[in-house]
């Protein structure tokens, strides 16, 4: 990396000028995007599918202050449901034992900033079902 210090007098600041090689061999540019579901912390339902329970990847991020981490996320058609929280494994482990298809709804609670008291509830979203009344049936008068 070659960096050149210019100092222009009549306007008192000073440009810096860096020339850096390995700015377009970043690694990170080649991942590809993901899309994540969305969660807030009052309980907002979210509502995903999950198409195969054993179809999961591990993601690897580094931190503010540049340490890695890896994650484990579901892929669901919401997005990636990060399960790094065992309650929340806790809650879909009763779908996924059943290979659950249907539409799942999922809230998260959390107080503040510390995610240690986080609460999930997942549920199967059965919609609304509508009854529609039968018409009566009409009575034949008996034949003679």
């Amino acid at each position: 990396m070659e960096v050149t210090l210019e100092l222009i007098k009549p306007f008192d600041y000073c440009r810096l000028t860096m020339t850096n090689n390995n700015l377009w061999n970043d690694e990170e540019l080649d991942r590809e995007e993901y899309e994540f579901l969305p969660l807030d912390n009052i309980g907002t339902p979210t509502f995903f599918r999950v198409g195969n329970w054993n179809s999961y990847e591990e993601l690897s991020f580094r931190n503010q202050q540049g340490n890695l981490f890896t994650r484990t996320y579901l892929h669901t058609t919401a997005g990636l449901l990060p399960l790094s929280s065992v309650r929340l494994r806790r809650e879909l482990k009763k779908f996924a034992d059943a290979n659950e298809k249907g539409e799942l709804t999922i809230q998260r609670w959390c107080e503040g900033s510390d995610t240690r008291s986080t609460v999930f509830k997942v549920e199967l979203h059965k919609g609304v079902v509508v009854k529609k009344k039968k018409p009566p049936v009409q009575k034949r008068p008996k034949s003679k």
